[in-house]
């Protein structure tokens, strides 16, 4: 009897550790949704935005100071070489106007390296499409960005990946992700 108890106590622990380790590094994506309130001194509006992610990935909304971000979500690997965001801006500028403007922004890299933006006209939301690598202070790393406007915001969708790391898996990933967002 004690044999068989323990038995089943093994494979119970065993079935456990094995859904556990399934479920952490799963390449199966999660849909996130964010009721994103906007309020300033002038108005309020509330926007819910959809997208699918790696389901091991952490999300985080975040809480950014300033009048230009207006909403922020970011997103982590747990192993940490693949990080990005979803933000939503006032759009103040012209989307070109924007973009050309921010990549002379300050950051804590140097230049940039194979610079490539090109509008995209195939997706729901037609944007631009940036594709960089950036070598930083401590690592260097692959991007991908997406830009377009709705509404009077611009929104940004971006992936930042080890260069090391960086490969057609991520690649994937971020078209998942540029395809599957909405705005309701």
């Amino acid at each position: 009897m004690i044999k068989r108890y323990s038995s089943v106590c093994l494979l119970i622990l065993l079935l456990g550790g094995f859904l556990w380790y399934y479920h952490s590094h799963s390449a199966l994506t999660t849909t996130a949704y964010y009721n994103l309130s906007f309020t300033n001194q002038e108005q309020y509006s509330d926007h819910m935005v959809e997208f699918t992610y790696p389901a091991n990935w952490q999300l985080e909304q975040q809480r950014v100071d300033g009048d230009e971000i207006l909403h922020h979500v970011s997103y982590r690997e747990l192993n940490k070489q693949v990080m990005g965001y979803v933000q939503v801006w006032a759009a103040i500028k012209p989307l070109p106007q924007f973009l050309q403007e921010s990549r002379h922004s300050p950051a804590d890299t140097t230049d940039y390296i194979d610079f490539s933006m090109k509008q995209l006209k195939d997706n729901q939301y037609q944007g631009y499409l940036l594709a960089y690598q950036r070598d930083g202070v401590q690592n260097s790393f692959v991007a991908r960005e997406y830009f377009f406007e709705h509404n009077q915001r611009i929104y940004r969708i971006s992936l930042f990946v080890a260069k090391d790391a960086w490969g057609d898996y991520y690649q994937q990933v971020f078209d998942q992700m540029i395809t599957s967002f909405k705005i309701y």
